[in-house]
């Protein structure tokens, strides 16, 4: 039987072999919606796989594309309500205009997450 700590190194290590894969997915999603803003689902499937990585990243020790992708969370939440509490109506040019750095470092910053990940299974 294994222990927790073994356990969570278990999870750890599933969680960062499938980085390579949630970040041809966030790619995949962010390029179909930056093709066609205006669709609904395009939106609705960036969002859930930036959601999930927002939740799940920092449980797993990759804290910064938690935070990351919680910001971008955040902005596509105020994009797919098609309006910012704070200021009214979002204006779909420069919600994109915002977006497109935060996407650029999410992916940047998995990209190096998997990048180390298959560093360190070279060399087990």
């Amino acid at each position: 039987m294994m222990n927790a700590d073994t356990r969570l190194q278990a999870l750890h290590a599933r969680y960062q072999t499938s980085l390579p894969n949630k970040r041809s997915s966030v790619e995949l999603a962010w390029r179909a919606f930056c093709a066609d803003s205006t669709d609904p689902a395009r939106l609705q499937s960036l969002t859930r796989l930036v959601h999930r990585l927002a939740g799940s990243a920092g449980s797993y020790g990759y804290e910064e594309i938690g935070e990351i992708a919680g910001s971008a969370d955040a902005l596509l939440e105020k994009f797919g309500r098609h309006e910012d509490p704070a200021s009214g109506p979002v204006d779909c040019c420069e919600m994109l205009d915002r977006l497109t750095p935060l996407i650029a470092n999410l992916l940047r910053a998995m990209e190096l997450a998997s990048a180390v990940s298959e560093r360190q299974s070279v060399r087990h």
